[in-house]
């Protein structure tokens, strides 16, 4: 809930001009995702399911 009230707040001072930033977040990770390791793809730079992967590799390269 913390991070509605966070975007919601900085759109709102984003509206008076007393910032510019558009996010106040560069990239949002959830819970399950700190929580529990994912595979990650470094050629797509995302993370995938592990049946997507191949020798760490996901299929979409």
């Amino acid at each position: 809930m913390h991070l509605i009230y966070a975007r919601f707040f900085t759109k709102i001072a984003r509206d008076l001009g007393l910032q510019k930033h558009d996010e106040p977040f560069q990239k949002l990770l959830t819970q399950g995702m700190i929580n529990k390791a994912h595979p990650y793809c470094p050629q797509c730079d995302r993370f995938a399911m592990k049946a997507e992967m191949n020798d760490d590799i996901c299929k979409l390269c």
